[in-house]
């Protein structure tokens, strides 16, 4: 039978903490430990005994170099599979279930981070591994040898799917063939190795003193401060230059048309793709979050209520991101009867024209600004959407506080706001994904 084991042998000195701040209107706390690390604080009782703790870095998969791309750009699938300190992947999961508390390494194109939970029990556990999730993953032969042979199987089942020509064409055109994005195949998968995996690891973690960390939860902060000094005050800091590397990335600005047809298709779902840069202040963000309300709105009153034209229709943002450029993505999304698509495309359009020229019923903006504020509010009582305002508004330089204002910001768009929105970003260039299913 296992027993919980001294997970760590080195005695660690921590940090004390040097600067504390607080964020009156939001309730934040942030500490500046005197190892580097800043951590964002913020107590609540949405979920009785959990705690969510997350980590983030600038750098990422564009720190690799050609030759160690293939295994950089799995490094984070292959270390969730790693022993940790003494403990093997089994005996670590069999003394501290994953419904209890975790904790993992994700690495993305421009940054890497830690996600991790836990309850009060289990908080000093969450603490100890992440600090070896920073300095003692151990990664194996076998686990890289599984791994591989499990992205062959997947890779030579996929490449004879119908669909598989069709999603390369997709991936191609939507990164403009950059090298750095080619479909996965045998050959780059073969290129995966132990070494670059283990290097790629320790480059990217072995400085976790440049990390800041973003605490929510039901936590008391008498408990976790001491928690917080001693183990995130012990990760290594290393003095280096190390923001992400932009190679050119980037997702295309053309307009283009992409099909995936069965034969006797029977059903059709259709995606409006756009890729667009903006300006991403907080009030912008939010007229765009209006713009998609009012249009999703209007596409569900008037193409399925009044036309019953589709099954179901939609609009909404895909994601928005700073690096290496300031862009939003966002998309139309229907599923109807394949002889209707064509006629659907123009109603999508009419409807567009309407609210670049005001056309429409303006009680309508009136519903979906109190619809957005209503959920705002449902938002704020989640420790997930704290998290990742707290890590946002760190990451990006945006104003916290400000967030607490959503309210007074969102009744301040106008019909006009969402006008010149429209007519600036609903334009012709956008991806059209045309899926015809036998079912």
């Amino acid at each position: 039978e296992l027993k919980k084991t001294a997970l760590i042998d080195a005695d660690l000195k921590g940090s004390n903490i040097i600067k504390r701040k607080k964020y009156p209107n939001s309730g934040v706390i942030e500490l500046t430990l005197g190892n580097g690390p800043k951590v964002f604080l913020k107590q609540t009782d949405f979920d009785k005994d959990l705690i969510l703790l997350s980590a983030f870095s600038s750098g990422g998969i564009s720190k690799a170099n050609e030759n160690i791309l293939p295994s950089a750009k799995v490094t984070d699938d292959i270390l969730v599979k790693a022993d940790i300190g003494k403990l093997s992947i089994s005996e670590k999961e069999n003394l501290y279930p994953v419904d209890l508390v975790n904790v993992y390494p994700v690495i993305s194109l421009y940054d890497e981070g830690m996600i991790a939970y836990t309850n009060n029990a289990f908080k000093e556990d969450m603490f100890k591994l992440l600090y070896l999730n920073f300095t003692d993953l151990r990664v194996k032969d076998i686990h890289v040898d599984q791994f591989i042979n499990n992205e062959l199987n997947d890779y030579n089942i996929s490449k004879q799917s119908p669909k598989y020509s069709y999603e390369v064409e997709f991936r191609e055109k939507i990164f403009n063939k950059h090298p750095r994005l080619k479909p996965k195949n045998d050959e780059i998968i073969k290129k995966i190795n132990l070494k670059d995996v283990k290097n790629f690891y320790k480059d990217r973690y072995y400085d976790g003193g440049n990390f800041n960390f973003y605490v929510v939860g039901d936590f008391k902060f008498n408990e976790i401060k001491p928690l917080l000094k001693k183990y995130i005050g012990s990760l290594p800091k290393v003095d280096r230059d190390d923001e992400y590397i932009d190679h050119g990335i980037r997702y295309t600005k053309d307009k283009h048309q992409i099909i995936y047809e069965e034969e006797n298709s029977k059903k059709a779902a259709i995606t409006r793709l756009y890729f667009k840069e903006y300006n991403t202040s907080i009030k912008e963000r939010f007229k765009f979050a209006l713009l998609f309300s009012l249009a999703d709105k209007m596409f569900f009153d008037e193409i399925r209520e009044k036309d019953n034209l589709v099954y179901s229709i939609s609009m909404d943002k895909y994601f928005d991101r700073f690096e290496p450029i300031e862009m939003i993505s966002f998309y139309t999304y229907f599923q109807s009867d394949p002889e209707n698509v064509e006629t659907i495309k123009k109603k999508i359009d009419e409807i567009f024209e309407e609210i670049k020229n005001k056309e429409f019923n303006q009680n309508i903006i009136v519903d979906q600004k109190k619809m957005l504020i209503n959920e705002f509010k449902e938002n704020l009582r989640t420790n997930d959407y704290w998290q990742s305002l707290m890590e946002f508004s760190d990451k990006y330089n945006q104003d916290l506080e400000r967030f607490m204002n959503i309210e007074l910001i969102i009744e301040s768009i106008t019909i006009n706001d969402i006008s010149r929105l429209a007519k600036k970003y609903l334009d012709d260039k956008y991806v059209r994904d045309i899926h015809l299913t036998s079912e």
